[in-house]
């Protein structure tokens, strides 16, 4: 590779986003699958309608699956931290409403 070390810097960014965001949707009560990509799944639950209707075009995702053992699950590609907390902002204000 010609820039092994920004890669490996990137790389440590994006990690570092997946570790803060899946941190932070546990914490909020939510069912999370880790994955070994650059992607990560949410179940926001009894919360869903609340969390899509924040994200809706706000924030590019999948808000489901056709995969029934996926079923309830939203999938986020991730990036690095200072992005994810944006998405976790929206995503806490929108059932910090419901409380």
């Amino acid at each position: 590779l010609d820039h092994n070390v920004d890669m490996v810097q990137s790389v440590t960014r994006v990690r570092a986003g997946k570790n803060f965001f899946s941190e932070a949707m546990l914490s909020l009560g939510f069912k999370v699958l880790h994955t070994e990509g650059n992607f990560i799944y949410v179940a926001f639950g009894m919360q869903s309608q609340l969390v899509h209707d924040a994200l809706t075009g706000r924030v590019l995702y999948r808000e489901s699956s056709d995969h029934p053992s996926l079923a309830g699950f939203s999938r986020f590609s991730v990036a690095p931290k200072a992005v994810m907390a944006e998405v976790v902002n929206l995503i806490k204000k929108s059932v910090e409403k419901n409380i």
